[in-house]
């Protein structure tokens, strides 16, 4: 073969980075008749990997960790050097915010669902007769479905009842993908809840038989003295990250400030025409940018077309540096999440001084607050100064926090419907999507966010996987080829 033949990463986001790097990896090491070529239409790649670096306070903009469980993000991060610079979160108590108080989190509950009877009936936040209730599941039937898919909302409300779902289960979970509770697909988020249902007929049942026993005390690893938490960052910011992958990226050709205005398959290959006017050809594309530009991206396709429905929610996020004097009375824990019924403008605050200690100077305090509702495009909160939304944050956090001094800075972030929903049915459509894709579009795969996961991990898992496709099609359309 005299001619090397085009890879094509769409979006230069953590999923396209991850795929534009082990593409790369892998026609080094194989020595592979293949190139890369990276578009992004930002100035910059790395997508919400976004980070501060103010007066010794490391902030970030966009997420600030992931599950240290699923290892295919601390693998990347290992890969292109980084290794050390993994650190994992300080434990602390975690608080809910109902009916204006604060409560801690009843021991044993796992995404909320009782798994201990003693923590749960001493704990004041669910009143007695919705204790009562979240034990009838033990004796209700398991849940039917028509297409084997249902909202979250009526899923737990069926099974735990309105008390459990509104004081604890809906505030821990809908903060993960600032999603509607009551429009969010079990089957594309949790799916594991369901098949524990539906194998032992209880949501109590299936999550206790499911859970580990408790892990022993782990010796301190780091220089807060503490046992490491569940979760993993780094220490130098997750934008570093980023710019440790484009630095390995130095042989392929990058486009940024560039869209990619039309895909469309000619014979044995694509043609993508570029904003800059360029027009190039590819055997194989990776596709991860956000699912709302797909379908103008591919607008011959029409079975892409159902992402223009595929709604998308807005989160804003306000982070406060203080000196330590200036709070006058603090909280023994590391974040609250607020009840909707609650009737406050945040959604959740973590104190990631204590929770990530290495974001922080000595004798300082630094609160990262999310303004607005989870499941609302938030639209009118959007339009607020960012000094509206400081004190709307200060306001509320205030409530339980009694604090001096006004902050020595703040920084606001505002990301606009950038948050996928994946609603009822979400699942399905995207195993249609592969479906027709694959008869349609071969070569042509889809990661990120949209798709199969919202966080770090799953990204960067969704980019090795669309890798390996990459190369697997690539194999037989060479053999057939030739």
């Amino acid at each position: 073969m005299d001619q090397k033949q085009n890879i094509v990463v769409i979006g230069g986001g953590l999923t396209g980075l991850t795929s534009a790097y082990y593409l790369n990896k892998k026609i080094k090491e194989e020595n592979l008749p293949y190139q890369v070529i990276l578009v992004e239409a930002s100035s910059r790649l790395g997508g919400k990997l976004q980070t501060v670096y103010k007066d010794g306070f490391i902030i970030e903009r966009g997420p600030d960790s992931w599950l240290s469980s699923k290892t295919a993000i601390s693998e990347l991060a290992k890969d292109v050097g980084m290794g050390d610079a993994l650190t994992y979160n300080t434990p602390g108590k975690n608080y809910i915010c109902a009916r204006g108080k604060l409560y801690t989190t009843p021991g044993g509950a796992i995404f909320g669902i009782p798994t201990e009877l003693m923590p749960f009936a001493t704990s004041n936040l669910i009143p007695w007769a919705g204790k009562i209730r979240a034990g009838m599941d033990l004796f209700i039937p398991k849940t039917k479905t028509d297409d084997g898919d249902i909202a979250m909302g009526p899923f737990f409300r069926r099974r735990l009842g309105n008390s459990l779902v509104e004081n604890l289960i809906e505030p821990l979970i809908s903060g993960i993908y600032a999603g509607d509770f009551e429009k969010m697909s079990i089957m594309a988020t949790f799916p594991d809840l369901f098949l524990k249902e539906q194998k032992y007929g209880s949501l109590i049942v299936g999550m206790k038989a499911g859970r580990k026993p408790a892990p022993k005390p782990q010796t301190p690893t780091n220089t807060t003295g503490k046992p490491k938490g569940m979760f993993l960052s780094l220490n130098t910011g997750l934008e570093s990250l980023a710019t440790a992958v484009e630095d390995k990226l130095s042989e392929i050709q990058i486009l940024k400030d560039t869209c990619v205005e039309n895909v469309e398959k000619n014979n044995d290959h694509y043609v993508l025409k570029l904003s800059n006017n360029e027009v190039i050809q590819a055997q194989s594309i990776i596709v991860t940018t956000e699912h709302q530009s797909i379908p103008k991206m591919f607008s011959k396709y029409d079975f892409l077309n159902f992402f223009e429905e595929m709604p998308a929610t807005s989160v804003i996020n306000v982070t406060m540096a203080f000196k330590k004097e200036a709070v006058e009375k603090d909280i023994d824990g590391g974040s609250l999440v607020v009840a909707r019924t609650s009737g406050y403008n945040i959604t959740s605050c973590s104190w990631n001084h204590k929770k990530w200690p290495h974001t922080t100077p000595k004798d300082h305090v630094l609160m990262r607050v999310y303004v607005g509702k989870s499941g609302s495009t938030n639209e009118d909160v959007l339009k607020l100064s960012d000094e509206k939304l400081e004190e709307i944050a200060l306001n509320d956090v205030s409530k339980h926090i009694k604090l001096k001094e006004k902050p020595l800075f703040t920084v606001v972030t505002r990301w606009k419907e950038k948050m996928p929903q994946y609603t009822v049915g979400h699942k399905k459509r995207i195993e249609e999507l592969k479906n027709i894709s694959s008869e349609e579009l071969p070569g042509v795969y889809f990661a990120g966010a949209s798709f199969e996961g919202v966080g770090l991990a799953d990204c960067v898992s969704q980019g090795k996987q669309a890798v390996d496709k990459v190369f697997n099609f690539l194999k037989v359309y060479n053999i057939v080829k030739n």
